[in-house]
């Protein structure tokens, strides 16, 4: 097509077509989960061959990407981004076994490295050459021009070579005789940005194969952040999260956001991911529905620790509950569709039809306040150990939700609690007084 854009089904993999489709329908089943019972071997790859020669192409990739002269020449690479997309969906990461330490697997760990976190950590270095508009590459396309073996030598189709009568790779504007000057005006170089003015058609001309690529990303890490995706592989935990791979998408998640080209994207976040997001602010750190939960009938437990003796900060999983929380405190500042949707949502409804197999247009459309994230966020202010980042984070979001006038009703239900600790606390009272009781003054 001859438009690219960023909707909400840009986070679903129907959104993919032609290489891209088959591509991850590819991936998804070649790394599905080696089960013993697995009833068609021909779906699985041959974890001594094909496995570790595939996981070690992502681990050298993750170390080339911390030399910051290599990122241009992976970031501008289709091959490379198809590569590593195709890794996130590397689910069996968090199969039983995978990450254990002894061949036995009595002692496994979803905290180690596999395919997929490594893929994830290669994405967070190239986050700042990831554009789903284009725009910088096109930048880098018309104007960056250099005899330098640095610059020749890292960056992909540097130098035509050859043709003379077609255009070069990099530094194609200087041929561009007025055009080239028209379009020369229309960049600032200080900020290395270009004018809107630009029309869409001319990016898309030349960026359009890099941009698929980069969207395809996203349909992966939406399949990461949703548990139901991972029940039907074997995971080390109930939950149907894998721990490290979660962390690292919330990582990336935060990275990608830094760059407001990307905007786009993260305004139209679907209201089912807001929801997964929402269910890692109440994560327990210990027992089954743990990410890191190690079932004693299989695995050898050190030490049995009693959950109703235990205080809130060690019982919640608080690593990925204050990255969940950046998270969404970012993607509220974007836009108030996701102030709405994630303040008054019909979650229940949409989590019932889900068990149902029906859709939450053929289910109720009712809204309702949701309780479970506003009794999280006040756990996280009023919770001593988050008095740093965790909480104000917190507070942050609780302020983007009181934002909209939808979400009066759950700024009401925590107003009292809310008083309470703004009496015992300065810093929770000039954000109370200032960021959310105001807006409603």
């Amino acid at each position: 097509s001859g438009k690219i854009q960023s909707t909400a089904s840009s986070w679903d993999s129907s959104s993919l077509s032609g290489t891209h489709q088959k591509w991850e329908q590819h991936c998804r089943e070649k790394l599905a989960s080696p089960l013993a019972s697995s009833s068609d071997p021909n779906h699985l790859i041959d974890l001594d061959s094909d496995l570790r020669i595939l996981d070690a192409i992502v681990a050298i990739m993750r170390n080339l990407s911390f030399v910051a002269q290599n990122l241009r020449l992976m970031a501008y690479t289709p091959q490379v981004m198809r590569i590593l997309t195709g890794a996130l969906y590397y689910k069996s990461g968090g199969r039983s076994g995978d990450d254990r330490s002894g061949e036995d697997g009595s002692s496994s760990s979803t905290n180690s490295t596999n395919m997929c976190v490594n893929a994830i950590h290669t994405l967070i270095n190239l986050a700042p050459l990831i554009d789903i508009t284009g725009r910088q590459y096109f930048i880098d396309r018309a104007f960056l021009e250099s005899d330098a073996k640095e610059i020749t030598c890292t960056i992909p189709d540097q130098q035509e070579g050859g043709d003379s009568d077609r255009l070069p790779s990099y530094g194609m504007a200087s041929f561009l005789g007025f055009g080239g000057m028209k379009l020369a005006k229309q960049y600032d170089s200080k900020a290395e940005t270009l004018d809107a003015s630009v029309p869409p058609s001319a990016i898309l001309d030349v960026s359009g194969t890099l941009m698929r690529a980069y969207l395809a990303i996203f349909p992966a890490l939406a399949t990461i952040l949703n548990p139901n995706g991972c029940r039907s592989m074997s995971t080390s935990s109930s939950s149907g999260w894998h721990r490290s791979s979660v962390q690292a998408t919330l990582e990336l998640l935060t990275a990608l956001m830094e760059y407001p080209d990307n905007n786009a994207i993260f305004t139209n976040v679907p209201v089912e991911m807001l929801h997964h997001l929402t269910e890692l602010l109440f994560m327990p750190r210990l027992g089954p529905d743990a990410m890191d939960y190690t079932d004693p009938i299989s695995n050898t437990v050190v030490r049995v620790m009693a959950l109703k003796f235990m205080r809130y900060d060690a019982t919640i999983d608080t690593d990925v509950r204050d990255r969940a929380c950046e998270v969404l405190a970012s993607l509220t500042e974007l836009s108030d569709h996701s102030k709405v949707a994630l303040g008054m949502s019909h979650y229940k409804c949409h989590m019932e039809n889900e068990q149902e197999g029906t859709s939450v247009a053929e289910g109720t459309s009712s809204r309702r306040m949701n309780v479970r994230l506003y009794d999280s966020l006040m756990s996280m202010i009023a919770s001593s150990s988050t008095r740093g980042d965790g909480g104000e984070m917190a507070m942050r979001l609780l302020s983007n939700l009181a934002a909209v006038p939808q979400n009066r009703t759950g700024i009401l239900y925590v107003e009292r609690k809310l008083l309470s600790l703004a009496s015992k606390d300065a810093n929770i009272s000039r954000f109370a007084c200032s960021g959310i009781f105001s807006q409603y003054s």
